[in-house]
């Protein structure tokens, strides 16, 4: 990873983490607030806001990721207050990089872009499990099929903590649940495939004791160490 002044430092480790996507299903329960903000590291994405949602996606960031289209966001319109304020800044991408030099100079927190390895390997993971599970029928899927922020997010959080806990990704299939959480935006199926998504990470959270999936369509069947 790289920081302000582009000076290579050690990832500190976390004994719990709270990983928050934007996904719509954050609204079906509200004790995930108090969970989220228990948690040593809370990692969210993009414009994700706190503000009034508190309940469903606690208050606390310690890391907020921001895609391509973000990072030139808040290069052009600042970040020194509001949601891009809080915690530190996690770009990742070759366009992100770009901007990388500017929002070092005014952010007061530290802005850190992702190892262009981890970020490649995300996506090469997601893609060599759905190559797996296509080749088998398990899924149908239309569209590029392009691995989330989110995902690319799980794994820089696995590479930091010892329990990662996942809130706010679509994991069952509910057409009823909106996107996002906090606005009226769309997904783009041509971009995303979304029923792929939540069968990549029920695989990935199969294969490893160090992830929680904590919003399942069913609450009553939410793990216990995801709310308080």
């Amino acid at each position: 990873m790289r920081v302000a002044g582009l000076e290579c430092v050690s990832a500190q480790r976390y004994d719990t983490c709270a990983v928050v996507g934007n996904g719509g299903i954050n609204l079906q329960d509200d004790r995930n607030g108090e969970g989220i903000d228990a948690a040593d590291a809370v990692f969210r994405f993009n414009d994700g806001p706190v503000a009034h949602f508190e309940k469903h996606v606690g208050h606390k960031t310690t890391f907020r990721l921001i895609n391509n289209a973000w990072t030139r966001y808040v290069h052009e319109h600042g970040h020194s207050t509001g949601k891009f304020s809080q915690g530190s800044l996690v770009l990742f991408g070759n366009g992100a990089k770009k901007s990388l030099t500017a929002l070092c100079g005014d952010h007061t927190n530290p802005v850190i872009f992702m190892d262009t390895k981890l970020a490649a390997a995300s996506r090469g993971i997601y893609r060599k499990v759905f190559k797996r599970v296509a080749e088998v029928g398990a899924v149908a899927v239309s569209g590029r099929n392009q691995a989330p922020t989110g995902m690319e997010g799980i794994m820089f959080a696995l590479s930091m903590c010892k329990q990662v806990r996942v809130y706010g990704f679509h994991v069952d299939t509910d057409s009823s649940v909106p996107y996002h959480y906090h606005d009226k935006v769309r997904g783009v199926t041509e971009a995303h495939s979304f029923n792929y998504q939540g069968l990549f990470l029920k695989i990935i959270a199969a294969a490893r004791d160090d992830i929680v999936l904590c919003s399942p369509a069913d609450i009553s069947k939410t793990p216990s160490e995801c709310v308080v």
